[in-house]
């Protein structure tokens, strides 16, 4: 995805053919508020930031979203990067916006190893570093039209468009959509 704005719909027409997400909902850009407020949350262990982050997002989709019989599914932490940090924020993320909106949030990926950090890396290293990281575990999602893709920011997209692969490896005709708080990638509107 190109990390353009679009006035209706979710992608653009030359992007929906390169990409498994059939659309990015973002509450804000990747400026240096949001990005202290993220930062304290992760590395200050900060388990509230991602609750209040959570109900904002959920508030916003509830209020200007309609999803055909939806679940929610978040980005997976690696174990290690989970028993350091003490959870993950992509979870938390979710389970706040499942709330509001009072859909299931299922955990449906599995981180398969760990990868690098990918802050700071380019988007063809972030593709190649996270290629094969995620596997589908809850194949009982048929029964839903819709997957809500949950992660706390949209940089190149790399995370997002390998969890929705997987996903639609499996399930191609269910409508995977990424959320996440913030994005990075409006420089080309």
């Amino acid at each position: 995805m190109c990390g353009r704005a679009v006035r209706h719909g979710f992608v653009h027409k030359e992007c929906s053919s390169k990409t498994n997400l059939d659309g990015l909902i973002f509450i804000s850009v990747y400026n240096k508020l949001v990005k202290d407020i993220i930062h304290h949350g992760k590395y200050e262990k900060n388990y509230g930031v991602f609750e209040d982050l959570g109900t904002i997002a959920g508030q916003f989709v509830k209020k200007y979203y309609t999803f055909s019989m939806p679940l929610i599914t978040f980005v997976p932490l690696s174990f290690e990067r989970k028993l350091w940090r003490g959870f993950n924020q992509s979870e938390v993320f979710a389970k706040n916006i499942g709330n509001i909106l009072n859909v299931p949030v299922i955990k449906n990926l599995k981180r398969t190893r760990n990868t690098k950090s990918q802050a700071g890396t380019s988007k063809k290293a972030r593709a190649e570093n996270i290629r094969g990281a995620f596997r589908l575990v809850d194949n009982n999602v048929d029964k839903y039209k819709t997957i809500i893709l949950v992660d706390d920011v949209f940089t190149t997209g790399a995370t997002l468009e390998e969890c929705a692969r997987e996903i639609k490896r499996k399930y191609p005709n269910i409508k995977v959509f990424g959320l996440t708080f913030a994005t990075s990638r409006l420089s080309d509107i």
